[in-house]
């Protein structure tokens, strides 16, 4: 049986999307230009839940859905994730409490730009986190 976790996060005027090497989701409502790895704020993940879920698991396809815009994450979790509001996917191998995945191959910088331009205008983002078959 696969694990498959649903949670959703939202836009601000500040989302930029631009760093290299990393994307984040945090439960902060507010942005600053700084945050250019943040692709979505308010975001209604629930930490414990995740690890519960995710223990064990290896790869994961993690699907972020803006309207019909769809960008697919390949990522390998990291068992020591346990931070409450901030969930960071990285490219590298670095893992500490915020981080949720690591040797993910698409950072914030490389996310559709449609998808970017719905989100800095304040759309809602769906995210799906399943364990790879």
């Amino acid at each position: 049986m696969n694990s498959v976790y649903h949670f959703t996060a939202h836009g601000h005027p500040n989302l930029r999307a631009m760093h290299p090497t990393t994307l984040e989701f945090t439960k902060e409502e507010h942005l600053t230009l700084r945050g250019d790895c943040i692709v979505g704020v308010r975001a209604d993940f629930d930490s414990q839940s995740l690890q519960k879920l995710f223990a064990g698991a290896q790869p994961l396809i993690i699907t972020l859905t803006v309207g019909s815009v769809q960008e697919v994450v390949h990522a390998t979790y990291n068992p020591s994730f346990s931070h409450n509001s901030e969930m960071v996917i990285r490219l590298s191998t670095f893992a500490d409490a915020r981080t949720f995945a690591i040797n993910a191959d698409k950072a914030a910088k490389w996310l559709s730009r449609k998808m970017v331009e719905k989100l800095s205008k304040g759309a809602d983002m769906e995210i799906t986190i399943a364990a790879s078959p």
